[in-house]
């Protein structure tokens, strides 16, 4: 399986029970073992399942409900003061659908809570197809639209380069645009016109 996307979600909550009820949404338990999956958020109906839970659905099938054909993988969660930094690869580009799904429910999380404070709150997702020489950032808080900036070999954007930086500062290591995870998951070459239909629809995704 190609796991060519390479992505960082970072989770921002000054509310440690709102921010742990956005972390169970990573994952789903069994026997006492956490397991990271989209499926716990976003389901994909099917009729057969492997023995790790796996939907057996059409090659494509995922891109659909999660933006992405893969599940999380090597899914590598840090926590932080008021902070979750969620890093992961998935095949054929990132799981932006998934991740506007996510948003919406921390939106009505949100609303849950009467009274006019609400808790300090901001989403970032930052992600790098080197396949395609193609990487994006998004920032959401409240109020806002779910938007994405991309940078391209032809086209560089100096917000996702500042941001690509900016992680490298903080993690004190290299980490330039299309060079977001030195480790190589590919084992299949995409197909380039997935990634021009796909790249056509970011931005436009609202709750």
């Amino acid at each position: 399986m190609a796991n060519d996307c390479s992505n960082r979600l970072q989770i921002h909550c000054d509310n440690e029970q709102i921010l742990e009820r956005i972390h169970e949404l990573f994952y789903q338990e069994k026997d006492g073992k956490i397991r990271y999956t989209m499926m716990k958020l976003v389901p994909i109906p099917a009729d057969n399942y492997d023995s790790e839970g796996n939907p057996l659905v059409g090659f494509f099938t995922p891109m659909g409900y999660w933006g992405t054909r893969s599940d999380f993988c090597h899914p590598k969660p840090d926590w932080k003061t008021n902070e979750l930094i969620f890093e992961y690869g998935t095949a054929n580009g990132p799981n932006d659908y998934w991740v506007h799904e996510l948003i919406c429910s921390i939106e009505d999380m949100l609303d849950e809570i009467s009274g006019t404070t609400k808790p300090k709150v901001y989403t970032k997702h930052l992600f790098d197809v080197c396949q395609v020489l193609t990487a994006g950032y998004m920032y959401w808080e409240p109020g806002m639209q779910m938007k994405y900036d991309y940078s391209t070999e032809e086209d560089l954007n100096e917000k996702v380069e500042n941001e690509f930086k900016a992680v490298a500062e903080e993690q004190r290591r290299e980490m330039e645009v299309f060079e977001f995870n030195i480790e190589d998951y590919l084992e299949d070459e995409p197909i380039e016109s997935e990634f021009e239909y796909r790249y056509q629809r970011y931005g436009r995704i609202t709750c």
